[in-house]
Order: C-alpha cells, then sequence, then structure tokens
C-alpha cells in the first residue's frame, strides 16, 4: 500500500513539476546515450573535439548512457566524461512501473544541467519526453528522421521539446560522417579530422589464427543461423589449411547460440567458447587479436572497424547506408555479404536506402554459407597470418 502511495505521489510530481528548471548555473552538460553498442563506439571520438570546443571547454560532463557499454566507457572515456549515470533502456518504455524513471529525473533535475545534448539522429518519443523533464535549462538535439517514431505526430511533438534541433545529412549518409557533422555544427568547429579507434595495443602472434565467431546481434531477423555459422566454422576449416583456432564471442544472454553451434561442431574442430566471459574492453582486445571476425551486422563490426580487423559482416540490409556497408575510408577491412544482389550495384543505393530505412525484410539467411567461407579463406591468406602484425 505504501509503495502503491509513493509511487503515486512520483507521478504526480512529473507530470506537474517535469518542466521546472532550476535557475542556477552549474556549468554542467549532459551527454544522453542510452542506445547501442555500436552507436556510442561511432559517437565516442568525437567527445575530445566537444570537450575542447571553447564553447564547452569550462563544462563538466556528465554521460547519461546505457549500462550495455558501461565497462567500455569508463576503461577508455573516463579522460572526457567526469561523470557517469548508467541506465537500463528499458526504464523509459515500461508503462507498468515508472518509478525509476521518475526517480531518474529527479536525480538529473537536482544536478541543474545547464545544456543537454541528445546526439541521436533517429529520435525515440520516450526518450524525448523524458529528456524534456529532466530539468536542464537547454536542450540540443538532432533534427534527424522519424525511423524509430512509428507515430509522424509524436515524432513532430517531440522536436517541440528541444531549444536547437541541428540539421544533418539524412540516413543515407554514414553514421560516422553524419556525427562529424553534428559535433562541427554544435561546437562551430571543423576541427582536425577525427578517426573511428578504440584504444587497444594488443598484437597479432604467428603462434595461432585466430578467427572469432560472433552469432549474436538484438533482433532474430539480423542473425545468421547457428547452422549456417557452424558450417562456415567447418569450411573455413576445411579449406584454409591453416592451423586456426576459432573462438565464439557474444552477451551472456547469447549462450544458447554457441551452445547450438558446438553441438553442430565435430570435436575435430578447435573452437573455445567465451560468450558471456568477457567485459566489452577484454571483447575489443580479442577482436584486435585477431586475423578475422565473422560477425552479424552488430557491435563487433564496429568493434573490429575501429581496432583494424578484417572483418566479414553478414547484414541482411536494415540500416543500409547508415550502418552498413563501411565506407573503405574508415575501414577498409570490412566487407558486408547481403542476401540480394541489388546491394552490391550502386545504381540501386538510394533505392535500398529507402527500403531499408526502418527495417529490412529481407531473410539474412539467404545468404551462401560456400560464398562467405571462400571470402573468409581468401583473406585469411591474403593477410598473411604467420607475420606478427
Amino acid at each position: 500500500m505504501r509503495d502503491r502511495i509513493v509511487n503515486k505521489v512520483l507521478r504526480i510530481f512529473y507530470r506537474h513539476f517535469g518542466k521546472i528548471r532550476l535557475p542556477f548555473k552549474s556549468k554542467r552538460l549532459l551527454i544522453i546515450r542510452v542506445d547501442g553498442i555500436g552507436d556510442y563506439i561511432l559517437f565516442r571520438n568525437y567527445l575530445s573535439s566537444l570537450k575542447a570546443s571553447p564553447r564547452f571547454a569550462n563544462h563538466r560532463f556528465t554521460l547519461l548512457g546505457n549500462e550495455a557499454f558501461k565497462t567500455l566507457v569508463e576503461e577508455y572515456d573516463a579522460n572526457v566524461i567526469d561523470d557517469f549515470i548508467w541506465v537500463n533502456p528499458d526504464i523509459f518504455f515500461d508503462t507498468a512501473n515508472q518509478t525509476l524513471k521518475i526517480k531518474l529525473a529527479f536525480q538529473l533535475k537536482l544536478r541543474c544541467f545547464d545544456i543537454a545534448i541528445n546526439p541521436t539522429h533517429s529520435r525515440i518519443w520516450q526518450i524525448d519526453e523524458f529528456i524534456s523533464r529532466a530539468g536542464a535549462k537547454k536542450i540540443i538535439g538532432s533534427k534527424g528522421d522519424d525511423s524509430n517514431n512509428y507515430n509522424p505526430k509524436k515524432y513532430v511533438t517531440s522536436s517541440k521539446f528541444y531549444t536547437k534541433l541541428i540539421n544533418v545529412p539524412d540516413t543515407s549518409h554514414f553514421e560516422f560522417f553524419r556525427n562529424r557533422a553534428f559535433i562541427q555544427q554544435l561546437t562551430g568547429e571543423s576541427g582536425k579530422e577525427v578517426e573511428l579507434k578504440l584504444p587497444s595495443d594488443v598484437k597479432r602472434y604467428l603462434e595461432q589464427v585466430k578467427v572469432i565467431i560472433f552469432p549474436g546481434a538484438r533482433y532474430q531477423f539480423r542473425r545468421w543461423s547457428t547452422i549456417k555459422f557452424s558450417s562456415v566454422i567447418r569450411e573455413i576449416n576445411q579449406k584454409s589449411n591453416l592451423p586456426l583456432r576459432f573462438f565464439i564471442a557474444g552477451s551472456n544472454d547469447e549462450k544458447y547460440l554457441s551452445e547450438e553451434i558446438l553441438g553442430q561442431l565435430g570435436k575435430d574442430i578447435q573452437v573455445t567458447d567465451l560468450t558471456g566471459l568477457l567485459t566489452l574492453p577484454q571483447l575489443v582486445d580479442h577482436i584486435k587479436g585477431a586475423h578475422l571476425l565473422v560477425s552479424n551486422e552488430t557491435s563487433a563490426i564496429h568493434i573490429a572497424a575501429a581496432v583494424g580487423t578484417t572483418a566479414i559482416c553478414i547484414s541482411n540490409g536494415n540500416h543500409f547506408g547508415r550502418f552498413n556497408p563501411y565506407p573503405v575510408t574508415i575501414a577498409p577491412g570490412i566487407f558486408t555479404f547481403y542476401p540480394d544482389d541489388r546491394f552490391y550495384k550502386p545504381e540501386y543505393h538510394n533505392q535500398l536506402v529507402e527500403e531499408c530505412r526502418k527495417q529490412s525484410e529481407l531473410d539474412i539467411n539467404a545468404i551462401e554459407v560456400t560464398e562467405v567461407a571462400e571470402k573468409a579463406v581468401e583473406l585469411l591468406l591474403k593477410n598473411k597470418p604467420f607475420e606478427i602484425i
């Protein structure tokens, strides 16, 4: 009974006092990144530009971030971010229990942020609505698009929550470049060119030819089947004539995928299951030390791009042009396979960008094992894995 009363009081305060701005100037800046690991990796290298700009140099930076990438941020970005607030993004969408969201809003309001920045291009109503109630005196975001807002009216309404919306290139532009445009307009400076990079210094040695398999992805339609992954492991092992060692990686929630793959393989292939055992920085180091990554289009591909590891990306074309394929100017060693030949033909580029803007309906399992395996073997032999890199 007491909890119900407390929750009701919190909701009343949240509804009626959400737009109150405390008058104190704090020189505090809030950055909101509660989307995925890959989204953060494609953004994080611009934090230094933000921190160094005259407009924000004297501000204290706080990151409101997705707890999924907590270990990565605290390992690599504590020199730029002063404070961290970690959340499970599910709290913004749980309509049955809003207590955690309301308490977080009050926590942010009491910090009296002068500026809140939401760099996410495809904004979400629930996040926009929350930011509007977090008490920042100015709220800056991307004009973006309505890819993640399935109610266009709410997208228009949520745009009014912002003090300023920055107009950046549309979704036909790769996300890393769009982040660059956002930061340049935000700071008013072109600045020096920023590279996509994660600071791992792991070396690859001749003692083992290391291939990492990453079978997970957030959504089922973006996952190549475990049968296909086990088959590609088998074919690479047979056709390469190299002393290979395979590793399977992923989150603890993806353990069942690695178990399925291992159950489909014979004992003659050396496979180590690292699923659920690695922090994100440890995963970065493993990918950096690998000769090849074979992965669905998910965070592992962005890690490979940021550490310079050759990778094969298996994609159904979701968000084509925005998150895949990787431009050669950023990561020339990322090779993407699609279930439709049109993706390889420039004349279809604009059409496919529009078709796949919100979601691709193509079956990822139409991608053949043989073509992936042949490319993998070609890359392993070309990369001369017996040399120290």
